[in-house]
């Protein structure tokens, strides 16, 4: 993971609002959803709004994706919304691609 381009998505996410943020996961975490425990593994990055997780960064069959479990988007927001969806799809090589020996 290259840390320079990490640190720029992270500059990135506060440019769209200043209470966007990401986290690397370095364990597995189990998280309760409603009634249901939806896990998120190690290496996946949670992008959150405050406290709150709004989506995730994932691979599914080693394709790096977001992941979009239930987001609901009023008028007002889905501009920042649009916005946020597209930055996390330029960085997405950033968390999974294959560049592991960059610094």
């Amino acid at each position: 993971m290259n840390k320079k381009l990490v640190n720029e998505f992270g500059k990135k996410l506060k440019a769209l609002d200043n209470h966007l943020g990401f986290k690397v996961l370095e364990n597995t975490e189990a998280n309760l959803n409603g009634s249901f425990i939806s896990l998120s593994e190690k290496g996946n990055v949670l992008i959150t709004y405050g406290n709150d997780t709004v989506f995730e960064l994932t691979t599914i069959d080693e394709t790096p994706a977001i992941d979009l479990d239930s987001i609901y988007v009023d008028k007002d927001n889905s501009a920042l919304f649009g916005d946020l969806i597209k930055l996390c799809g330029e960085y997405l090589d950033v968390f999974f691609g294959d560049d592991e020996h960059d610094n």
